[in-house]
């Protein structure tokens, strides 16, 4: 009886401490980002020349991303060029080295977010035709006094 429960206490020790390599691992492979663009042409790869341009960039570049992804009924191939746009943003905040910074802003009506889409010059579109709900897709640079603005990405 008691070599049973020697066995079953060790089986145990043996399963939590299995257990805590398994998350030990987990935590030391979630630091490490990897990153393979295995497309044919390589369409999601920054060419040598833009990150170049990138990490040489003279001083920080904000850049402040408008996207309603809180907007109901927003179409799933809006979102999914929305993500897109967004992915390839973020290729660029990865290759300027900290002179870029991207914050993605979701302006819902009535919104400080909102307030300074309109500032910009950033310009809602219709869902649905009139009527429909407004949804922002936009991004503004700016660098010293230098400011840029899409008003609004068009698939």
């Amino acid at each position: 009886m008691k070599q049973t429960v020697v066995k079953a206490t060790a089986g145990l020790a043996g399963v939590f401490v299995f257990l805590g390599i398994l998350v030990a691992i987990n935590v030391l492979i979630s630091q490490v980002r990897v990153r393979k663009d295995i497309t044919h042409d390589h369409l999601y790869t920054l060419s040598q020349g833009t990150r170049d341009l990138l990490g040489q960039l003279p001083r920080d570049v904000p850049l402040k991303f408008y996207y309603s992804k809180g907007t109901e009924g927003l179409p799933m191939p809006l979102k999914q060029y929305a993500q897109r746009i967004l992915d390839l943003l973020r290729e660029y905040e990865q290759a300027a080295r900290g002179k870029m910074v991207l914050e993605v802003l979701d302006p819902q009506p009535d919104s400080d977010e909102e307030e300074w889409a309109q500032r910009f010059g950033l310009q809602p579109q219709q869902l649905g035709g009139l009527g429909g709900s407004e949804f922002y897709l936009g991004l503004t640079a700016s660098s010293g006094a230098q400011e840029a603005v899409i008003p609004v990405f068009s698939p």
